[in-house]
Formats: structure tokens, sequence, C-alpha cells
């Protein structure tokens, strides 16, 4: 008896029917491949869409007003996001189990209803309580979609091709945060219709259509290759061949299908690869989930009004949904992870650093140009490294359940950024994108660090000398400086001025072997300052960043402009002469400064310069009258980096550079740094050399051994 052709499963095809028909050709299996993309990929991923943007929107509830009409105060906010994450990482697991006893499309679409009518729910809040309740119960509902659609996928396509379709499901997520930002700053105006503040209409509405679409899995989305009723017998037939050479077990045999079994699940929680893969997935999510839940907030910080910051999130999302697919086809195609993993993360952190290192609010476009890096930086790895882990489980039970566990104790780094960025903390969040200490104190005890080389200031490094003490491990510092530039009067003049422009103004004053203290024989005393002036006004050109002749540029940051203007005010209320002006360029920038130069001629030694590291373009003169003085002058620091002087005398010369209790002398020249020379410090200023043989034998360990014969 004929079997029917429009058979359910494959099973019930002619066994006879592949072989009279001959293998597949290529041109067929894209066909099919096509086939299931157009239907599969693109419910999916709307259905993605929709979840994240109910999950993401309380970001943008909170600028639309929902902070203030709660009445939330300190961290409430933020308890309210991370009670989402504890339900959402315990549940995923139960839920692929679920999803393996039930039909795909009913699991799903009973989640989308549920989580839907919650979101719905949110409107209607009153206080942190009814908060914090909605949070955790949207957090049930949704944990259970993201780990059963991967799942989904993987039953779809072979190892090579899952990670491009995996990509487009997961970029959804960067759509949906480009949506609802959209959406927000629409349904914002929406605020007193119907005397609803605007912030709950954009949970009602949005809310809503989730309910509205949740029958969309329950009319369309096919559960598998063998029961698609959009596939002819033939196609699943090729599909079902092609899954099979592509799956196996442990054992080596081929298995697409299995029953449950207990061991089958608990090798998923014992295999390693998932627990490695962990650790790398909660570096994604503790910097993702931070940063979507607070950008908005960070744009708005930056000067922007509230409905201008919810449109600018969209393009920062775009660009994050086109690149992610972009990655994972290259990934594909190199049949390679581990580079789509690390690069996108270093991309992240170039954007928190910034985050961190840029003047507030002070340059509001660069800022919000480096936003661009997180989004991508962090979702990415994420495609590849589920991919990765889903191609390395075998059969589809310990599948379900291993892909279903990272994404699930994964998920809980959500409750860690969500606490990361705190609103007493903004502008720069530092909390979120910075963990200095801890990282400092992990590489001081841990045993299998053996050097610690550290470059900066003082105090932090003798804390880093104090705690690597306690394992005796060994250091190399390079610390601050206060350095001296001595003009004797045999000096030449012209050649002094131009090493000390070298010395001084280089990366505007910012580096620990800038001169500092500007000791200049009472005989020159002078003439110098006005040559020196001279060769200022002469050298530097201000201007654009974008202009190639200009080269002189502002300060790190405010906290190292207000430095040097406090350096500055304190030298001049203390007698000092400031021979240049017009210093505080603002329309250059927030923290300009034009180089300055100051007579320090009477009490200097009460100055704050002679004891603090200015590290910024200001030039302190102090007159001396004999060599033995400014050599007494200069060494009364208890920092040693770096001196630098000029003379016309040889024997001068080689007195003096023995005299200066420093690690570096620069006699004639402004720069005392070369590659194969040692570069470092006495006193405060560190210990060990960078630099040259030096730097290598500050790496090397010592021994000797003795062998009788």
């Amino acid at each position: 008896m004929q079997k029917d052709s429009k058979a359910d499963h494959v099973e019930d095809a002619d066994p006879e029917s592949s072989s009279r028909d001959g293998a597949p050709a290529p041109h067929e299996v894209a066909q099919v491949l096509r086939k299931v993309d157009w239907r599969v990929i693109p419910i999916l991923t709307f259905l993605y869409i929709m979840c994240y943007m109910d999950r993401s929107n309380i970001g943008n509830a909170k600028v639309a007003g929902m902070n203030s009409e709660l009445h939330l105060t300190g961290s409430q906010y933020n308890i309210a996001l991370t009670l989402f994450f504890i339900p959402y990482a315990l549940l995923e697991v139960p839920s692929n189990f679920v999803l393996k006893l039930l039909r795909p499309s009913l699991w799903i679409g009973v989640l989308m209803f549920t989580w839907g009518t919650i979101m719905t729910l949110f409107g209607l809040v009153q206080s942190f309580a009814g908060l914090t309740v909605a949070r955790a119960a949207l957090g049930v509902a949704e944990a259970g979609f993201f780990p059963a659609s991967a799942y989904l996928l993987t039953t779809w396509y072979r190892r090579l091709e899952l990670q491009k379709r995996l990509a487009i499901f997961y970029s959804a997520g960067s759509l949906a945060s480009a949506f609802s930002g959209l959406l927000a700053f629409a349904l914002g105006n929406m605020d007193g219709i119907r005397n609803l503040a605007g912030w709950r209409w954009i949970f009602l509405i949005e809310g809503l259509a989730t309910v509205a679409f949740s029958a969309i899995p329950f009319l369309l989305l096919p559960d598998s290759p063998e029961t698609a009723k959009f596939l002819s017998v033939r196609e699943k037939k090729i599909l079902y061949d092609r899954l099979r050479a592509d799956a196996g077990t442990e054992s080596g045999e081929v298995e697409l299908h299995d029953k449950f079994h207990w061991p089958t699940i608990k090798s998923a929680f014992a295999d390693w690869k998932i627990w490695v893969a962990i650790i790398i997935y909660l570096a994604h999510t503790i910097c993702l989930y931070g940063f979507n839940y607070t950008v908005p907030t960070v744009i708005l910080d930056l000067g922007y009004t509230a409905a201008n910051a919810q449109l600018l999130t969209i393009p920062i999302y775009a660009f994050s949904a086109i690149g992610i697919p972009v990655l994972a086809y290259y990934s594909d195609k190199y049949a390679t992870r581990w580079p789509f993993i690390v690069g996108p993360f270093a991309l992240a952190a170039v954007g928190f650093i910034a985050l961190l290192a840029l003047p507030q609010p002070g340059l509001p476009g660069v800022t919000y140009g480096f936003l661009f890096c997180t989004p991508l930086g962090a979702s990415a790895p994420l495609v590849a490294l589920v991919t990765w882990i889903g191609n390395n489980l075998a059969p589809s039970w310990k599948r379900a359940i291993g892909m279903a566990l990272l994404i699930s104790v994964g998920n809980l780094g959500g409750a860690i950024g969500t606490n990361l960025y705190l609103e007493r903390q903004k502008p720069h969040y530092w909390l979120g994108t910075e963990n200095t200490a801890a990282v400092g104190e992990e590489v001081c005890s841990n045993t299998l660090v053996k050097h610690l080389s550290f470059t900066g200031s003082t105090a932090v490094g003798k804390s880093l000398n104090v705690a690597c003490a306690r394992s005796m491990k060994r250091i190399s510092m390079e610390l601050g400086g206060n350095a001296p530039f001595i003009v004797f009067d045999d000096a030449d003049l012209e050649e002094a001025a131009k090493g000390l422009v070298t010395s001084k103004f280089r990366s505007s004053g910012q580096t620990c072997v800038c001169a500092n203290r500007i000791l200049v024989h009472a005989a020159v005393f002078d003439k110098f300052g006005e040559l020196l002036k001279k060769t200022v006004n002469s050298t530097f050109v201000y201007g654009s960043v974008w202009d190639q002749a200009v080269n002189f540029g502002p300060l790190y940051s405010s906290k190292g402009m207000s430095k040097a203007i406090s350096h500055l005010e304190d030298a001049v209320s203390k007698g000092g002469i400031l021979l240049t002006k017009d210093l505080v360029a603002r329309e250059l920038g927030p923290n300009f400064l034009r180089p300055a130069i100051v007579k320090a001629a009477t009490n200097s030694h009460l100055m704050t310069f002679t004891e603090e590291e200015t590290f910024g373009p200001i030039a302190f003169m102090i007159p001396f009258n004999t060599e033995e003085e400014a050599i007494k002058i200069a060494n009364q620091s208890n920092l040693g980096l770096a001196a630098y002087f000029y003379t016309e005398s040889i024997s001068r010369l080689w007195r003096v550079a023995e005299a200066l209790n420093v690690g570096m002398v620069g006699a004639r020249v402004g720069l005392v740094s070369a590659a194969e020379m040692p570069f470092g410090g006495i006193m405060e200023s560190g210990m060990g050399r960078e630099g040259g043989m030096e730097a290598l034998h500050e790496f090397l360990e010592i021994k000797s051994i003795t062998v009788g014969l």
C-alpha cells in the first residue's frame, strides 16, 4: 500500500523515495534552507523583539517619569531590576524540561501570553512593592523563551549553519532596544490621556500588543522538521538526513532524537565545557544588562532632553543589530568561534573605559559616540558562545538542558549588572565601568602571578607594595615625579628654553617625567623668563583636534584641570608673578589650559607645586645663586624620577649629574627616555626599571645550580 505523500512525519515516508530521487543537489538543499529561514527565523526574531522590549522598557519608563510618580528613592529602581533576574535564571532549566515534553509552539505561545498580560499590568502599579512583584512575575514568564528558541534553532540547522541564524534572532534584542526608544518617544507623548502618565502608556500599549501577538506561535511556529506542514516529504527527508549526519553523541553514534534518561541530564550538569562557558556568559550579561537599563539615563545626563534621550538610543542599537549578524557570518564562514568572542569584548571594554575617562559633561558628542561600542561588543560574544556550546552537546536531551543551564546561570549576571549603575555615581558610573580595586587585590594575592609591574601614582604604588608583601611577590614600579629643571648661568639659554618646552609642555605637561620645578640662576632669571615666553608662543598652535597644524591639547579630565588651576592660584597668592595671560580657553574645551609661566621669586618653598606634581602645563620658575643651592632645592623632594639641567661646563655636568637624587638625568636635553635605556626612579618614585636589558632582569629569577663531578 502506497504511503500518503502528505505524511506528517519523515518516518512515514517511503524509505525508497530518497534513493529513487537520488542525493539532493546543492541547489535543492539551498532551496529547502531558504524555506526554513523564511518561516522559522522571522517568527522567532519577532517574538524576541517583543520579549526583549517588554523586559527593557523599564529604562525608558524611568526617563519618562516613573521613578518620580512611584516615589522611588536610593537604589529601589536597581532592586526592581534585579528581582527580574532571580526567577528568570532559576526557571530556565525547568522550562526546557517542559519544552521537551510539550510542543514548542504551544509552550512558547503560553509563555508569551503570560508575560504580555503581566506587562500590561505594569501600567497599573502604584508603589515600589507593586513594581517589584511585577518585575519578579515578568522574570517567571520570560524565563523559558530564550533557551527554548535557542534550542529550537539547533533542531533545524547544522553546526556551521547555526550561528548566522542565531545572530539574526539574537540581534532582535538590539532592534527591540531601538524600537523601545522610538515607541517610548511616541507613547511618552500620550502623557495625560485618560489621566495616565506617559510611562504607564509605555507598559500598557506594549503589553497589550504582546498579548495580541501571542497567537503567532500557536498558529504559525513549526515544532520540528518532521512535523512541518510547509515542507514536502522529500524536503523533510533532506533536512532529517542532513541533521542526522551532523549530530552525534559522545559515544560516536549518530543520534538525532533520544528518550529521557537521568544519566543524560546529569552529564549536562557535569560537563566542564558548560561551566567554562558560563563564566564567559556572565561577562556578557553583567556588561549588557547594566548598560541597557541605564543608557537612556546616561544620554539624559549628557545634557539632552528626555525625549531626545529616548530617540538617541535608536542608532546605538541599530548599529549593534547590523554588526551582530555580520560577525556571525564570518564566524560560520571561517568555522571558528573564539576570535568572535574575544574581539567584541575588547570593543565593549573600549566603550566602558571611554565612559569612565571622558570629562563629563564637557564632551557629550564624543561620549555618545563611544556608547556605540558596548551593545555590539557585549552582545556578539553571546551568539558565538551559545552556538559553540550547542554545537558540542549531544544527544538532544543533553543539548536542551545544557543550553538552558548555560543561559540560566549566565543570566544571574543580570542581577549584578543592574546594580552597577547607581544614581549617585553619575555621570561616570564608576562601579559599572571599572572595578580596579578588586582586580588589583586579585593580582597581588594570586600565586599564579609571579611579578607585578605598575605605572601610576605613588599612593597606589604603596598600597600595591603592601598587598604584594604578604606573598613576597616581586614588584617593579614607575610612580610619580616632581622633576627639577636647572638652568645655570653659563647655559645656552635658547637651547635651554627649547629643552624646557619639550620637557615641561609635551602632552600638555601630563607625563611623570615632565619638569615641574624650574630652577634658574638669578643672573639670567628675568632674561630666561622672557625667552621661555617667546619660545612657547612660537612653538604651539591651538585649535580644533581635526586641524593637522594643532600641536597642543587639553588636560585629561576636569579633576586634572582643577588641580593645575589650584597650583597656579596658590603660587600667585603667595607672591608668584604670572608672565602669560588668557590661560583658560573654554572655547577649545572645558579642560583646555594654555601654557603658563610663573615667576615664584619669593616664598617658593611655601608653594604647593614644590611638594606635589602639578601634571599640567605650568612652569614654576625658582631663582638660585650657587650650584650647591640649586642641588639642595632640587633634592628637597621625596620623589626621584627625573631631573634636567643645562650648563656648558663639562666638570659641572658630571658633578651635578651625580649629585641629583633621581633615577634619570637629562644633561642639555629635554627628554630622558629611549627604548634601549632603563627607565625608572628612586625613593618614592618607584623601584626597578622599564626599558633596556634591566627591564628583562625584573622578570627573571636567578637560579644557581651546582653539579658534583
